[in-house]
Formats: structure tokens, C-alpha cells, sequence
């Protein structure tokens, strides 16, 4: 029998992130540019997007989310338990519906790579991002937007597979909905999930979709897929295929463990052949993904065993963590978006198990190995049947559910908003219902509903459709004239739809607005017009000094505080920086981003004990990026500064960490006589005096 019911995933967790206020209007435009860019299609699919193409030009209507911490705690994550009496699996919709285990109950070994703990970093499109598990990107490329958010979740029954769970929502950049259905048969060794994406527009939208699956590592993990070719591209971006096993290396591929550095394989599979991916060891014993035809890609990513890849992975987790992703998208690699039709839907169904075949064959050949995971496949869960399945659960796939959990209230608005203006529904299987709205959602609720505004200043995101946009303008010119957070929120949609000139006209009003209420300006509208007179001031004013004036005024908003420093150490005002932050509050001064960009600029000012201090209090900073060398090309550079004081050697003028950590990526060593030059001699001889710390150290290429 199976069964469906929450339950609670008990672990150290940090806090879940908190939004940053502070909009995404700093990316350079053009007035009246397309707020997209261009859908050129791929000369070898009609289907598949250009890459670069598809994409948007900043992370507006959403929030950042890089307000979180490494402080875990034990806490309860509410989660749902989907269960039969081979398969357990269990899913957080909390934090994008991520599919936390799957326990296999015949062999009691997990499938999945589970994390024990949960702590966000510094790897989605909106900064937050955690370890383990499969998650769901749907929209845009990268980590999705709701990676760290709620979803909605559906229950609904079916009388041939018993238990289903729903969980779905709308994405505001493509204005989109997607679901994904998860059952579980009462005799299926397989978990089964049928995705749905539907476009309700009358426009072609760009689409992207990978589910990210990790998996333990270990030396004798191998990855197979059905393919002798991965994807990568020419100088013009078109479509390049290398062989596969790689021969570049010196090493076996197909096994993650053999690889120093991080790594990444997007396999091709021919349309012909069946698509699968499986991670199996020494035993024999792995999973294996299989799907239907539409999800196409295949990719295998890897963070190798050096010390910034083993420093990533227990940053990630718990000391002695490693894992391996195995991936399946809709397009080839995730360098494209796939082309959606107007008024569309892509569908596809997947199948997550537990793989056993011979250890001989599974670590033979390259081709014994397919073959074998190929044969046991079939026989587990026939291509045949998976496609007869995916055609059978249409009809329960548009059958509604019971809700049993909200998710963001801007699909419920977005509804709103079509039947006031008589469009077609978004989808009219799913709920969309959320009567907790507070801050921008009650608002714009408000506004939909009986065309007015609230008067004060209201924080909790943006909504940047044209058509949103149009209703703001309505309200503004009429009943809403008078009302600070109105303008503030057209501006910004404004501003998205590269409309630049009249975004700066409705921040200037907002400000005017408080000042003629004897008020003090807020800060959304200060920091938004700081941005828009940096990039037109006629007496050449910087960035940093327009947005000094309003982190003076707001010295407790730590992201403000944070942008100014991105901007002092940019333009060589690190100095000025320092005095500055005397204004900042205690809660500020701990923030691990302002304390690492304060030892820069300690250390460009000449103070390099006081810069060496701030950055290894820095670097539990919980934000740090992926791929981010800032830590340890500081380091190094504060060691190279005290070598030449201690040794009476006069200091180079002071460059940037970002500036010298790409010269040093792409320049040699050497001197043009084959000599090392005495700048790569202090910088070796720093390396052989003062090792990087592994906890300063998140390279991925060394």
C-alpha cells in the first residue's frame, strides 16, 4: 500500500535566507531596448535556442535571497513522506519542493545524496542555494529562483497509482506555470514524476528545465550514459562534439573520483537512442533516471578532489562530504534554452530506482558498461511502458487537487489580473489561492482589485509585467498621485521595461513626495535614483559618492552598505570607505561580505595586520560565490605586502584583488627572457611561507 502524509526532516539548519530590498536596477540599459534578448534559433534544431540567446537582463520582478548565516541550529523542516514498501522517498516543499531521499527499502541503502544538514551558499540566480538531494529548475538558466522558497502543494488520488503529490507554481520572467506530479504505484521499485509546463501566453517564451540529481561519491562510483560524444561549442557558438570517453585526459572520465579539479560533461544522445543516466559502484549498485524523449540532455558535474573542491563540498555540508550531479534537461546543455510556443505545453515523465547489474561489466568496457545498465533498465522498467505510462497520466495530470500548502501569492494576482482584464486563466487545474498577502502582494492585490495604492513605503518584491506596469500608470494619475510607494514600484517596473527616463521621473517623484510630508525619503527610491544620476551626472560623479550620501542616511541596511563597498574598492576610494563604515551599525560591522571587503581595504591602504584579521573573521561569510578567488588572491596578497615591508622592498601601487586575480589568470609568470619575474618570485615565495588556509580556500581550478 502507499501512502502520503507530512512528517518533519529534524537537522542542523541554518535560518532560511531573508530577501534583499535593494532591486536589480544596476545592470547598464538602453531606453527602449527590448526587455528580452533575441530568440535566434540553433541552425541544427529548430527547436533549440542560440546560446546567449533567451535570456533576461537582470534578476527583476525577484529578490535577491542573501540574508542567511552558518549558524545551524536543530530545527524541524516540515516535509511529506511518499512511501510503499520498496521506496521512501521524502521532499521539503519549503525549499523548492526539493526531493530530499530516496530510500531504498529492498537493499536499505539511500539513493540520493542526503545531506544531514541544510546551509545555504552563494550558487543560484538568487544567491542561496543548498546541497543534496534533486532539485527542479525551471525558467531561467541557473539554480532556480525558487530554490529557497515555498511551493504549493496538491494531494489527489488516482484510482490505478494510488496517492499523487502536486507541487507547482508561477514563474514571473517567462510568466509561466509548472507542476510537477509525483506517484508511487503500490508494487513500483520506481518513483515516478510527470512534469507539465505551460505557457498561457500569446508569445513564444524561452524555457529551460534541468533536474539536478546528487549522488554520493566515492572512487568507485562510475557515471554511464547512453552516448560516445559530450557537447561543447566553436568560437561562433555553434554545436561541437568531442568524443567521449574524454581523451584528453590521462585518466578514466567516466569515474568522478579520478578528476583533481571541478569538472562538467554534457552528454549527446542521439533522439534514436533510450535517455538515461546512471551513477553505479563497485557493487553494481547505483540509480538510475530515465525519462521520456522530450527531456534530451544529459550532463555529469563533478567538484574534484582538490583542496577548494573537498573545502566546497564540507562548506556545503558536513566534513568529509562528496558528492556528484547527475543531470537531465531539456535542451542539450544548459549553455540553451529550448524554443516554447505560445499557448503551449512540454511534458515529460521520469523514473528514479535503485540500478543492480554485474560489477564486471558495469566496470569493463565503455561500451559493456551501457549495454549492461541498458539490458537491467529494460527489464526493470521497460521504454515501452514508460511511454504508454506518460500518455496514460495526461488526463490525472489536469485533474485538480486538494491544496494543502501555499506557495508565492503572485500566481494567485496573476489570475486576478487575467479575469479582470478577460484573459484566459493561467491554468484552471491548479489552486493560485493566497489570502496571506502583506507588503508589494496586498498592495498590488489592492490595485487589481479596486485601482489604489497604499500610501507609505511597503517592502516584499516587485512586479514588473508591462501589463502591471499599465495598471500602476492608471492608478498614478488619478487616486494614487500622492502615494511614496506607487512610484517607488513603478520606477522599477519602469526600469525593467528599459523605460529609463520615466523609471528616474517616479523614483524623483517618490522623494519629492516625502519631502513635501516633511518625511525623510526611503531608501528604495534613494538608492534607485543614486544608480540612475551615477550613469548621468554631468559633474562626473561616481557611484560610490551618490550612494554614500544614502548609506549615510541608512547606515543599518547592510546590503546598502555592501554595494557601497563593491563601489569604493572599485573606484580606489577604500579609504574613504574605512571612515565611512564607522557609521555602520554593530549588526553590520559582522557581516562577513563588509568585513572581507573592509580587509581590502585595509590592505590597500597599507594596514595589512589589520587586513590579514578582518579576512579570516571574513571568511565565514556565508555568501561566498561559487568559483569566488577573491579569498585566497587576498590572502596572498596581504602576505606578498608584508614580505616587501619586512625586507625594506618598496610597495607596488595597490591593484584591486578582482583586477589582479584575472591578470594572473591569463598572464605567464615569466618575464619575456624566460626569467620569473620578481613579482611571481614574491608570489611564490608567499605561497611556499603562508599555505592558503583551507578555510579560505573556494577555488575550483587548482
Amino acid at each position: 500500500m502507499t501512502t502520503l502524509r507530512f512528517d518533519h526532516l529534524i537537522l542542523p539548519a541554518a535560518d532560511f535566507p531573508k530577501a534583499n530590498p535593494l532591486p536589480d536596477v544596476n545592470s547598464n540599459r538602453t531606453e527602449g531596448a527590448p526587455v528580452y534578448f533575441g530568440m535566434t534559433v540553433s541552425k541544427e534544431d529548430p527547436e533549440r535556442l542560440a546560446p546567449g540567446s533567451g535570456g533576461v537582463r537582470s534578476n527583476l520582478p525577484y529578490q535577491m535571497l542573501d540574508d542567511y548565516d552558518r549558524n545551524k541550529l536543530t530545527r524541524g523542516l516540515r516535509s511529506i513522506v511518499l512511501e510503499n514498501d520498496y521506496i521512501r522517498a521524502e521532499f521539503v516543499p519549503r525549499l523548492g519542493g526539493r526531493l530530499w531521499s530516496i530510500l531504498d527499502k529492498s537493499s536499505g541503502r539511500e539513493l540520493l545524496h542526503r545531506n544531514p544538514v541544510f546551509q545555504p551558499a552563494n550558487l543560484a540566480i538568487l544567491n542561496a542555494w543548498f546541497s543534496g538531494g534533486v532539485e527542479y529548475n525551471c525558467g531561467t538558466i541557473g539554480h532556480t529562483v525558487f530554490t529557497a522558497s515555498p511551493l504549493y502543494v496538491d494531494f489527489l488520488e488516482d484510482d490505478e497509482r494510488g496517492p499523487v503529490l502536486r507541487m507547482y507554481e508561477y514563474e514571473r520572467v517567462q510568466r509561466i506555470v509548472y507542476q510537477i506530479d509525483f506517484y508511487l504505484p503500490e508494487n513500483s521499485k520506481f518513483l515516478m514524476l510527470r512534469v507539465c509546463i505551460h505557457n498561457p501566453n500569446n508569445r513564444d517564451v524561452p524555457m529551460y528545465w534541468w533536474s539536478n540529481i546528487s549522488v554520493d561519491q566515492r572512487d568507485d562510483v562510475r557515471i554511464i550514459a547512453p552516448t560516445n560524444a559530450s557537447i561543447g561549442y566553436d568560437g561562433e557558438m555553434n554545436l561541437k562534439l568531442s568524443d567521449y570517453p574524454d581523451r584528453s585526459v590521462d585518466f578514466d572520465c567516466t569515474y568522478p573520483a579520478n578528476f583533481k579539479r571541478a569538472k562538467e560533461y554534457f552528454f549527446y544522445i542521439p533522439d534514436e537512442k533510450r535517455h538515461y543516466e546512471a551513477a553505479v559502484g563497485g557493487d553494481g549498485f547505483g540509480f538510475v533516471q530515465t525519462s521520456t524523449a522530450r527531456q534530451k540532455g544529459r550532463k555529469m558535474f563533478l567538484w574534484g578532489t582538490h583542496q577548494g573542491g573537498k573545502r566546497w563540498q564540507e562548506y556545503l555540508s558536513v566534513k568529509g562530504s562528496a558528492y556528484i550531479e547527475i543531470q537531465a534537461g531539456l535542451g542539450r546543455s544548459q549553455a540553451e534554452m529550448v524554443l516554447m510556443p505560445a499557448n503551449s505545453t512540454f511534458e515529460w515523465t521520469e523514473a528514479y530506482g535503485a540500478f543492480s547489474g554485474d560489477p564486471k561489466k558495469i566496470h569493463g568496457t565503455w561500451e559493456e558498461a551501457k549495454a549492461e545498465v541498458e539490458e537491467k533498465l529494460e527489464l526493470a522498467i521497460s521504454e515501452e511502458w514508460l511511454i504508454k505510462e506518460h500518455e496514460a497520466t495526461k488526463e490525472m495530470s489536469r485533474r485538480k487537487g486538494r491544496c494543502m500548502m501555499s506557495g508565492s501569492p503572485w500566481g494567485a494576482l496573476e489570475r486576478m489580473r487575467r479575469q479582470k482584464a478577460g484573459e484566459a486563466d493561467i491554468t484552471s487545474h491548479l489552486c493560485f489561492e493566497c489570502d496571506d498577502m502583506d507588503g508589494t502582494a496586498a498592495a498590488m492585490r489592492e490595485l487589481v482589485t479596486n485601482g489604489t495604492f497604499p500610501n507609505g513605503t511597503i517592502e516584499g518584491g516587485f512586479m514588473v509585467d508591462d501589463t502591471w506596469l499599465d495598471m500602476m500608470h492608471e492608478c498614478a494619475n488619478g487616486v494614487g498621485a500622492k502615494s511614496i510607494a506607487l512610484h517607488e514600484h513603478m520606477g522599477i517596473a519602469e526600469f525593467f521595461n528599459n523605460h529609463l527616463k520615466a523609471a528616474n521621473a517616479a523614483w524623483e517623484k517618490a522623494i519629492n513626495i516625502a519631502k513635501d510630508n516633511n518625511e525623510k525619503p526611503g531608501f528604495l527610491s534613494l538608492y534607485c535614483k543614486a544608480i540612475f544620476d551615477s550613469k548621468n551626472d554631468p559633474q562626473g560623479k561616481t557611484l560610490y559618492d551618490f550612494l554614500k550620501t544614502v548609506v549615510t542616511e541608512y547606515p543599518d541596511v547592510a546590503p546598502l552598505a555592501i554595494q557601497t563597498g563593491v563601489n569604493a574598492i572599485s573606484e580606489r576610494k577604500e579609504a574613504d570607505f574605512i571612515e565611512l563604515s564607522q557609521l555602520f551599525s554593530d549588526k553590520v560591522m559582522a557581516n562577513g561580505r563588509i568585513m572581507l571587503q573592509l580587509a581590502e581595504c585595509h590592505a590597500a591602504c597599507g594596514h595589512y595586520d589589520e587586513a590579514k584579521e578582518l579576512l579570516l573573521k571574513g571568511a565565514a561569510a556565508a555568501d561566498i560565490r561559487e568559483g569566488e578567488t577573491l579569498l585566497g588572491e587576498l590572502w596572498y596578497r596581504i602576505h606578498e605586502a608584508i614580505i616587501r615591508r619586512d625586507e625594506g622592498i618598496d610597495q607596488p601601487e595597490w591593484e584591486s584583488v578582482s583586477e589582479s586575480a584575472k591578470r594572473r589568470g591569463s598572464a605567464s609568470l615569466s618575464s619575456e627572457d624566460g626569467r620569473i619575474t620578481y613579482d611571481a618570485e614574491i608570489r611564490i615565495k608567499a605561497e611556499k611561507l603562508y599555505p592558503l588556509p583551507s578555510a579560505l580556500d573556494f577555488r575550483m581550478t587548482v
